[in-house]
């Protein structure tokens, strides 16, 4: 088998699974993931700036309240991806925006008011996520016989 051949074997699961998902539900998937892992690691092993960063959050509630905030916003957002539909979606979105925005802003209040000054990149790049999340959000999926259509494999195009 030719290496092309096998890395086309190899991705084919995948690309079938986001041809079910969609975008947006692949979105969802990845990032729910990815907050799954934070939030396990926020939980087990705080780091230092982070603990510093969020000194705001830990007067509420300690660090691995929040970790496990992390971890149940992601495995929302990953129930959302797997499953279709706007409101779903939506949900998903709201989920996986709740934490950074937190963060974000707890950052940015850390930074503001001289608490830890290092964390204004942080505020800035998980703020700007919250931002990106809007933009994916409003997305629309479109319907598989047009993505066909636009490709030229459509019915019109003898597809």
């Amino acid at each position: 088998m030719s290496p092309a051949a096998a890395t086309r074997q190899l991705l084919a699961g995948p690309r079938r699974l986001l041809h079910h998902l969609g975008r947006r539900g692949g979105y969802l998937l990845t990032l729910g993931s990815g907050w799954v892992g934070y939030g396990a690691s926020i939980t087990v092993n705080a780091r230092y700036g982070t603990s510093r960063g969020i000194a705001i959050l830990t007067r509420v509630a300690p660090i691995p309240f929040w970790g496990w905030l992390w971890i149940a916003a992601g495995l929302l957002a990953i129930t959302a991806g797997l499953r279709r539909g706007a409101l779903i979606d939506t949900i998903g979105y709201v989920c996986i925006s709740i934490p950074p925005a937190l963060w974000g802003a707890a950052y940015a209040v850390a930074w503001y008011t001289g608490a830890y000054q290092p964390v204004w990149g942080s505020a800035i790049a998980w703020l700007s996520e919250v931002g990106g999340f809007v933009i994916v959000s409003g997305w629309v999926e479109l319907p598989r016989a047009t993505i066909r259509a636009m490709r030229g494999k459509g019915p019109q195009h003898g597809g």
